[in-house]
């Protein structure tokens, strides 16, 4: 009776011991089966938005690299006015600079490599550049045009700029006498062939966004382009001596057309376009904003409509 007690007794704990046993196994199972699980899910999750991290990462480095571009591009800096109008060091005879001379006077940089050139002085003065001849040591005047607004465009391409040289120019009108003011030229520098008035930029960027302008070719009669709504389209060569001009007039649309089938090259002696040619457009918006752009004659082509 004994052995029989001790036998059911040492059953009960195998028993005991064998569900335990099955017990942890099953927590065990369970438990890695959970961690698989969930390190599916979480490489699902990665397959799923891996492609938005790739994109996000391709967003981020065209915006780095934009970035980069435009730190790349440099704006030209302004001319003192207390330092080129010599107010810092007046000469000997203690020449006086006049304060209408200063008055909305904005002269930006020019550069070595500058072709065209453009500013703002008061509207009631006007301003005169004195450039020196190609191929000659004689000087000449040159006066551009002065608008309602103060604003001035003119050519360079025709003289030669070196930098450390200085430009003179001269503010003139209902002043005792002109103000002579001396502009030291800048080292060449890429994207200043075109200086632009700086203060305007967002109304020169708004012409810009809406303006097309066609390839250029040497046998192109009649020229069709886009711009601003109803503005002032001028059309020059960019030579301060010898440049002539044509003006335009955009319709509602911003639609012109020329024809230059006659257009006079005068800088070459010649009548009509020729290949490698740079012509200027100046547009003028309905508001007296101005935005300019350069244009190089192209080879004739081989398209009739041309």
């Amino acid at each position: 009776m004994r052995a029989y007690a001790q036998f059911i007794l040492l059953s009960f704990f195998i028993l005991v011991s064998t569900t335990a046993c099955n017990d942890s196994d099953t927590e065990e199972t369970s438990n890695a089966q959970e961690n698989k699980e969930n390190e599916q899910q979480e490489v699902d999750l990665e397959d799923a938005f891996s492609p938005n991290e790739d994109k996000n990462r391709e967003e981020a480095k065209d915006t780095s690299e934009e970035n980069k571009e435009n730190e790349g591009v440099s704006e030209p800096g302004i001319y003192d006015p207390e330092e080129v109008s010599g107010r810092e060091n007046p000469d000997a005879d203690g020449n006086v600079v006049y304060p209408e001379a200063l008055e909305n006077l904005e002269l930006p940089y020019i550069y070595e490599n500058t072709l065209v050139y453009s500013g703002t002085v008061n509207p009631d003065q006007g301003i005169r550049f004195e450039l020196l001849q190609p191929d000659s040591a004689n000087k000449e005047t040159v006066d551009p045009d002065v608008s309602e607004e103060g604003y001035f465009t003119i050519a360079l391409n025709g003289t030669e700029l070196e930098a450390g040289d200085e430009l003179i120019i001269y503010i003139i009108g209902d002043m005792p006498h002109e103000q002579q003011l001396v502009l030291p030229i800048q080292p060449a520098e890429e994207g200043m062939e075109l200086v632009e008035k700086i203060s305007e930029k967002t109304a020169v960027e708004e012409i810009k966004q809406v303006t097309d302008l066609p390839e250029f070719y040497e046998n192109t009669t009649t020229y069709y382009g886009k711009t601003s709504p109803e503005a002032i389209v001028n059309v020059s060569e960019i030579d301060p001596f010898t440049g002539d001009t044509m003006e335009l007039e955009a319709d509602e649309n911003g639609d012109f057309s020329g024809d230059f089938s006659n257009f006079p090259y005068q800088a070459k002696g010649e009548s009509g376009l020729q290949e490698g040619q740079m012509l200027l457009f100046t547009m003028t918006d309905v508001d007296g904003h101005v935005a300019l752009f350069l244009s190089e004659i192209q080879p004739p082509s081989d398209d009739p409509q041309l």
